[in-house]
């Protein structure tokens, strides 16, 4: 429900007015907060009152769900958390675990780290001097350890000797067939999403002032790390198109995408990957990419090619990546705002190919 559109267009005014207050993020946070502390003044109080029916671990549930939720939100929108932070390592401990490598304490543990990502990369020391080139490289290292030893086996993102993205197998029952690639797309989306933000907060404040070289360094770092993570996002949505999950109602049998099951964070992230490529395209396409440069053959000059030819050709792949992004949002049929995205992107993607046609 939260940040949920809703048609009021038969709602009296006061009624619109008070969705827009209640029904959103901030609202959402605040009153789990209240929650808690209402529970506490009641377990100092405890009166002959009838307890919700599993009730503790129902609160659990619901403020670990609310706190995964705002990780993620918090680090989109670059502002501190309303949640109070205590220690990573006595959050970490303290995750429900209902079942032992499970999607859920696999999703908060990566919260845990985007909440690192935002403490460490958005301040006022940042904002004003730069990104510290030793707080990216322990950023880098904590999300590796994630991908590498927290996450459990069967959600991880698996590649082969030469680097490239493993497509998921899956040789189960129909509803395991459905359930576990969805929890890996919405997870590898929120791991890429993780990179993504990291290269955005250096866009935006730059490195620190230090040695050159280890700036440089640490520019390309964060470079490869932002188009790898697109470059899989692409693969990530052509492979999510083997999956779906059907549904019937009134007679009537309707396929949904694993986009359009996901949660809404999982389509903006392809929307903001879609964005992202279109940029990146434009940028590439006016002032040339050290990296292209570097690959081409060294005879490419007897080609007979322009450079604005050449250019036009080094482009082509963020034109495809960003088509493909398009595309897999707008499978997100049943979320009601997924037109008002896809409006969006048509702009952008138009955007970038007038830039290129000129």
């Amino acid at each position: 429900m939260v940040n949920w559109t809703y048609d009021e267009t038969q709602s009296l005014s006061l009624h619109s007015q008070l969705g827009r207050l209640f029904l959103t993020h901030e609202a959402l946070v605040l009153a789990t907060l209240q929650y808690q502390m209402q529970d506490c003044g009641e377990a100092e109080h405890s009166g002959p009152t009838v307890s919700l029916a599993r009730a503790e671990e129902r609160r659990k549930l619901l403020f670990w769900h609310v706190y995964g939720l705002d990780a993620f939100h918090s680090l989109d929108q670059k502002t501190m958390s309303r949640i109070p932070d205590g220690k990573n390592s006595e959050v970490s401990s303290k995750l429900p675990r209902i079942d032992s490598g499970s999607y859920l304490d696999a999703v908060l543990s990566l919260a845990i780290v985007a909440r690192e990502i935002l403490q460490a990369l958005v301040t006022v020391s940042t904002k004003r001097n730069g990104v510290k080139c030793t707080d990216l490289m322990n950023i880098y290292d904590k999300l590796i350890h994630w991908q590498k030893h927290v996450c459990p086996s069967h959600l991880r993102r698996k590649r082969d000797a030469d680097g490239r993205l493993v497509p998921l197998t899956i040789n189960e029952s129909s509803k395991t067939k459905f359930l576990q690639p969805l929890h890996c797309s919405i997870l590898w989306l929120l791991e890429i999403n993780c990179y993504m933000q990291i290269e955005d907060c250096l866009s935006q404040y730059g490195v620190q002032n230090g040695a050159p070289l280890e700036g440089e360094m640490m520019a390309l770092r964060v470079e490869f790390e932002a188009l790898r993570a697109v470059h899989d996002g692409v693969e990530i949505s052509r492979w999510m198109r083997q999956y779906s999950a059907s549904t019937t109602r009134g007679g009537i049998t309707l396929s949904h995408s694993l986009i359009d099951l996901a949660p809404s964070i999982a389509r903006d992230i392809c929307a903001g990957l879609c964005y992202w490529t279109c940029e990146r395209g434009k940028r590439v396409f006016r002032h040339g990419s050290s990296g292209l440069t570097n690959i081409r053959p060294r005879n490419r000059q007897q080609e007979g090619k322009s450079e604005k030819d050449q250019r036009k050709q080094d482009v082509n792949d963020y034109r495809e990546g960003a088509k493909e992004f398009r595309s897999a949002v707008a499978t997100a049929t049943s979320h009601r705002d997924t037109k008002y995205v896809l409006e969006r992107l048509d702009k952008q993607i138009a955007s970038f190919e007038q830039a290129v046609a000129q």
